[in-house]
């Protein structure tokens, strides 16, 4: 009962119910009769037993009251509510037409400046007027930001006032939001688009595109402000990668070029083969830093990074030497040359004789282009595996005879060439490997040099029949491509 009434109120409950019962504790007593031989014990008990229950009586009476004030109140609170719903419906309804908000499109007047016509000759003149007049063009009406329709938000606040659940009001609110996009009765306006700004400011045209495409969805309503946050990041990252890989391509192309220049002096003889060596193999150390610097990764060790330019140099240097050989046999074969002795002593004596015929001159030219190919083909092939077979080549190449042994002395010295390139390749990532400075690491990728690939000449049949089938091949016969088997 103290839960219920209260502490006080308890109490004089108690009170309250002591001197009932022993008010009909009396009454009990004085109504027992006295006559019947019942005896002072029952006559007692029976008292008892009424004041008992009339103490009782004022708990049970007490509680009755407390339930039926429970009951009207309860009634009283639900007619409070369902009075303050329907005000809350009516306000409610009474705001809904006006959370919705038109805004109205801004325009100017953009002049159109003037234009000139002929005057208009007056009435009598003997000679018609060739003077112009000027005319004002009719200004246009330029839309400066489109008509759209959005969310009044002090008419959504009023609403949250006045709502009994004013959280649940947001919520549906902002669930509304991108379904009137998407049925295309609400639109935020192109200021608004978070999009835009990617669009009209990324270098990248994939960036480009994909902000397109998420700023028309935006305006839709498929893409929700949380979407557009995680999209605008992909967008971030996307356009940083772009930015390193542009830069990236600008340093190698800047190092390319001037590896070219260098080349071209150590081929005219304006620097030495060790000069040349020397700035190839400094070059690649500071493009490897600078890319490692774009990359945000770490930069191999000095030590590491010369020797690996240096292996880098020689084997652009091999593959550059290679398709010089390779055009050379398809000069040859071409302009069908003839190597034999006799025609190899005739030149000779005309050579030394300062004859300027064409075919002396170009006898003149492939002897120093050979030599010089023979002399670069032991130095960059010195100290590996294919150096004995660079030495076997070029003395064949010396003692050839006939058209076919030069071909052949030339493929062999140009196979092996091409091969130095993916030697080269392999003692790179070798070294890498054993050193620990691999790309799980966090040092960049090693530089691989792309391998040439030739095709091989055949003059005989024998030559032909040990290819494989579907073999591409030059036949020297004809001096085109072909296919074995077709």
């Amino acid at each position: 009962m103290e839960g219920l009434l209260g502490t006080q109120a308890t109490e004089d409950l108690r009170k309250r119910s002591i001197g009932t019962g022993l008010a009909n504790a009396l009454i009990g007593y004085l109504a027992m009769p006295k006559n019947q031989n019942l005896g002072l014990g029952r006559i007692l008990a029976g008292s008892a037993q009424a004041g008992i229950q009339g103490a009782q009586g004022v708990y049970g009476q007490a509680l009755e009251d407390y339930q039926t004030r429970a009951k009207i109140e309860q009634m009283q609170l639900e007619r409070a509510l369902q009075a303050q719903k329907l005000r809350e419906q009516q306000t409610m309804k009474a705001l809904a037409p006006s959370l919705i908000r038109n805004i109205p499109a801004v325009t100017e007047q953009v002049d159109q400046g003037t234009y000139f016509i002929p005057r208009p000759t007056a009435e009598g003149a003997v000679a018609p007027e060739y003077g112009l007049q000027a005319v004002q063009k009719e200004p246009i009406e330029r839309v400066v930001t489109p008509a759209r329709r959005e969310i009044d938000f002090d008419t959504l606040q009023k609403m949250m006032a006045v709502s009994s659940d004013p959280l649940a009001t947001l919520k549906t609110s902002a669930e509304l939001v991108p379904a009137l996009r998407k049925a295309g009765m609400l639109q935020t306006g192109t200021t608004e688009n978070p999009f835009t700004t990617w669009i009209e400011t990324s270098t990248s045209p994939q960036v480009k595109k994909l902000a397109s495409q998420y700023a028309t969805s935006y305006a839709n309503g498929t893409i929700d402000a949380e979407t557009a946050d995680k999209r605008i990041a992909d967008l971030a990252k996307a356009e940083e990668s772009y930015i390193s890989r542009t830069d990236t391509a600008a340093a190698r192309k800047l190092e390319a070029d001037r590896q070219f220049e260098l080349r071209q002096q150590l081929a005219n003889n304006q620097i030495s083969q060790a000069e040349f060596n020397r700035q190839i193999a400094e070059g690649n150390l500071a493009l490897r830093q600078q890319l490692a610097d774009q990359k945000n990764v770490k930069t191999l060790p000095a030590g590491a990074l010369k020797m690996e330019g240096e292996n880098i140099a020689t084997a652009y240097e091999s593959a550059q030497l290679a398709n010089q050989v390779d055009a050379q046999i398809k000069s040859i074969i071409s302009n069908k040359l003839d190597f034999s002795p006799a025609k190899n002593v005739a030149l000779s004596v005309s050579s030394a004789a300062g004859s300027t015929d064409p075919e002396v001159l170009a006898y003149n030219d492939f002897q120093q282009f050979k030599t010089k190919l023979v002399n670069d083909t032991l130095r960059l092939n010195k100290g590996t595996q294919t150096e004995g077979d660079a030495v076997r080549a070029a003395n064949e190449l010396t003692n050839a005879r006939s058209t076919q042994d030069v071909v052949r002395s030339l493929q062999k010295i140009r196979d092996i060439n091409a091969q130095a390139v993916s030697m080269q390749n392999q003692i790179v990532s070798s070294r890498r490997k054993s050193g620990g400075l691999t790309e799980d690491r966090g040092y960049p990728a090693a530089e691989q040099i792309p391998v040439p690939k030739f095709e091989p000449v055949i003059f005989t049949k024998q030559q032909y029949d040990k290819l494989p089938k579907g073999a591409v091949y030059l036949d020297a016969n004809t001096n085109t491509r072909r296919v074995k088997g077709e």
